[in-house]
């Protein structure tokens, strides 16, 4: 019998993990926003001394070289929040695995932080890495079918701009046509890596053998759904964060002209509270295409036993 499974069962798994533990989006966003609170401590602690020296020199139009020093603590700040970003993805990822595969797990939130995490963690780096090669291949080879074209259409040729036109766009068709395939292939990565308690990535792609296109359609259509959901709720972020700034007296400040340190302390309450229904859309977003991947998964392996 031909293992398959159904696109639009897997694209609404992650709503129906909503339905039957409605307490895991509270529990989710939690961790979002300390995460992002960690995030922001890190910031402040880094850029807290040049604060005043930074807001000073916006307001004085300096040349830009001035804020160089500051702009090097920055990228130094991103540095550590790269693995903040990532130990997140990889313990939410792990979580909306368990739910799915395991849901019969009493951790709380289906959270956990050990080797499970560890290894999802390293699905996702590699996953990374493999789509950034393709990215660059990519890259390499609309550079490679430019070139050609603008040889075929000779050097002097008033045609040189549509030959490098059509490279663009066919090496683009190209180009996203394999990242997507690659993609899907390596989809059921990190729900065998979890489920198996090993590291697996190429099984994933034997895994998805014949199943491309209803893979395909099941992340379309969990794309699509995420989308409206995440899309209301930053809607709804935006316009709470609008009416407390202007409750804030921020449109005042900002008609007065006044300066940026008085315009941060009407804004930083409206960001407070836009935040919290974008951090709501961001695990929502996660929930549904992830728990998609461990749904499908799970029919297959279902019908393979």
């Amino acid at each position: 019998m031909r293992r398959t499974f159904s696109p639009t069962d897997a694209a609404v798994e992650g709503f129906r993990i909503v339905r039957r533990r409605p307490d895991v989006l509270v529990i989710w966003t939690g961790l979002v926003l300390l995460t992002a609170a960690v995030s922001v401590g890190l910031v402040w602690s880094s850029l807290a001394p040049d604060f005043a020296s930074v807001i000073s020199a916006l307001q004085s139009r300096v040349r830009p070289d001035v804020l160089q020093p500051v702009a090097e603590k920055v990228r130094g700040t991103q540095l550590l929040l790269t693995p903040v970003s990532a130990t997140l993805h990889a313990v939410l990822g792990a979580a909306i695995l368990r739910a799915v595969l395991r849901p019969d797990s009493r951790s709380v939130g289906y959270l956990g932080f050990g080797g499970d995490e560890f290894r999802v963690f390293l699905v996702q780096m590699v996953c990374g890495l493999i789509t950034a090669g393709v990215l660059i291949a990519w890259v390499l080879f609309v550079v490679v079918f430019t070139a050609i074209g603008i040889a075929a259409a000779g050097l002097h040729s008033g045609e040189i701009g549509k030959a490098v036109l059509w490279a663009v766009v066919i090496g683009g068709v190209v180009g996203v046509v394999g990242i997507v395939y690659v993609a899907i292939r390596l989809s059921l990565a990190a729900p065998m890596t979890f489920a198996d308690r090993e590291f697996r990535l190429f099984e994933s792609w034997g895994r998805t053998r014949g199943q491309v296109w209803r893979l395909a359609g099941a992340y379309v259509l969990a794309y699509f759904l995420q989308l409206v959901v995440a899309l209301a709720l930053m809607v709804t972020g935006i316009v709470a964060g609008g009416l407390v700034f202007v409750a804030s007296g921020g449109p005042a400040i900002l008609t007065a002209h006044g300066d940026a340190l008085a315009i941060l302390k009407a804004a930083w309450p409206a960001a407070l509270v836009g935040l919290l229904p974008v951090s709501l859309a961001s695990v929502i977003s996660t929930l549904v295409l992830q728990a998609t991947a461990a749904s499908a998964y799970l029919a297959l392996s279902r019908d393979a036993a």
